[in-house]
């Protein structure tokens, strides 16, 4: 498959130009590499993409995007916060040996600064800021209550059948998962599994089902759960699916 380049535009939330681009793959979604006054701004105003075109060569991207960025501040009138006129950029750029030894003498001299280290102290581990984490809150919100109809779950249900079905399909993937199953299914592994499962009672309670202790038993029954597989257990949606494949 040929790679593809693309030209690209970054938006503040309300609509307003700030950035013009080429890349490829995810490099319109990505804030990494990006300038400090482009962070700026995403971190105060948002960020909207608008993908402008889509090129063969890298080197058609560079002359769009340099077209662009001229058309958008000399025409337009537009302030920009990129950092070159585009058209080479990064691609065609190489750092000599004494901008290197400069850059890398004002970086040690940042980090023996005592407020410098507090300010670029790590967040925990899979740590978000306040507006991302109530973002976050707020898109589950609305995924839980659409989920929560009977049209959204059948919706929900329809999308993932479809999404397996085509992967399915594809004698490639199915290639690679039997290689994968193969390869984890050592001998070593099936004798570990087996006793691990020992002596513990398949339960079903019509949508999830576990494989669990004696003891549990009775205190699941009085829950609803039932003993021995049921309709949804793995091994019965596989002999289902194989039975609708061969008819």
């Amino acid at each position: 498959m040929a790679t593809e380049f693309f030209t690209y535009g970054h938006y503040t939330e309300d609509g307003r130009l700030f950035y013009i681009g080429k890349g490829m793959g995810r490099r319109a979604q990505s804030s990494t590499n990006r300038n400090k006054h482009w962070r700026h701004t995403v971190a105060k105003y948002g960020l909207k993409i608008q993908i402008f075109a889509t090129w063969a060569t890298e080197r058609e991207a560079l002359d769009h995007e340099c077209s662009l960025i001229a058309y958008y501040k000399n025409e337009v009138g537009i302030k920009l916060v990129n950092c070159t006129n585009g058209g080479e950029g990064s691609s065609g750029f190489v750092m000599s040996e004494e901008q290197k030894a400069k850059i890398s003498a004002a970086s040690k001299l940042k980090w023996q600064n005592p407020e410098y280290l507090a300010k670029m102290k790590p967040r925990p581990k899979g740590g978000f800021s306040e507006k991302k984490r109530l973002s976050c809150l707020e898109n589950a919100k609305k995924g839980r209550a659409k989920l929560a109809t009977s049209e959204g779950k059948a919706a929900a249900a329809k999308k993932n059948s479809e999404k397996s079905q085509a992967m399915w399909d594809n004698e490639a993937f199915k290639q690679q998962m039997s290689e994968a199953h193969k390869a984890s299914c050592t001998k070593e592994r099936r004798i570990k599994m087996g006793l691990v499962a020992k002596g513990r009672i398949r339960m079903p309670d019509g949508v999830t089902e576990r494989n669990v202790l004696p003891a549990e038993v009775n205190a699941l029954i009085q829950l609803g759960w039932a003993q021995g597989r049921g309709l949804n257990s793995p091994s019965m949606r596989s002999k289902d699916y194989i039975k609708t494949r061969s008819n």
